[in-house]
């Protein structure tokens, strides 16, 4: 009988160590996630401080844009609204600002120049937009046009 009680006695110290053990990395964790905190607290009231520094140095400006995030931290929907009428006016009024030039067309894609003076051929893949200002504006002998997918083996 004394080496079953010897057996529970080594099983019952076994399992002391292994709630020792546990609890230590318990804490351990706890330590490490304590420090990330109070790291990231410290982080944060130095945002805060350089934030304060900003607005003390611009007040005017500062005063606007407090009370412009004020709104729009009280009032989320109407921004929301506001913003949605403000890109809708922007779209309607964007043909009238940037009228295209006369026969732009005809000499270069935007963004790109022109055409016209290309020392070697251009490639153009595809039958979008692009592909037919492209066609447009640059010589014949300038361009080489691929179907989508052209040179892939099925």
């Amino acid at each position: 009988m004394n080496s079953f009680a010897a057996r529970d006695r080594v099983c019952a110290v076994k399992a002391d160590e292994a709630k020792t053990a546990q609890a230590e990395s318990s804490a351990a964790e706890l330590t490490k996630l304590r420090n990330e905190v109070v790291a990231q607290a410290r982080e944060l009231a130095i945002i805060r401080w350089e934030i304060s520094s900003l607005i003390r140095q611009h007040p005017v400006s500062a005063r606007v844009t407090q009370a412009k995030y004020s709104v729009l931290r009280r009032f989320p929907n109407c921004a929301q609204k506001i913003s949605k009428v403000r890109l809708a006016v922007r779209d309607l009024f964007a043909p009238l600002r940037h009228e295209p030039e006369v026969g732009s067309a005809a000499t270069g894609i935007p963004g790109a120049g022109s055409l016209g003076s290309l020392p070697s051929p251009v490639l153009v893949v595809g039958d979008d937009l692009i592909v037919q200002r492209t066609l447009r504006a640059a010589p014949r002998q300038n361009v080489v046009v691929l179907d989508q997918g052209a040179g892939f083996l099925g």
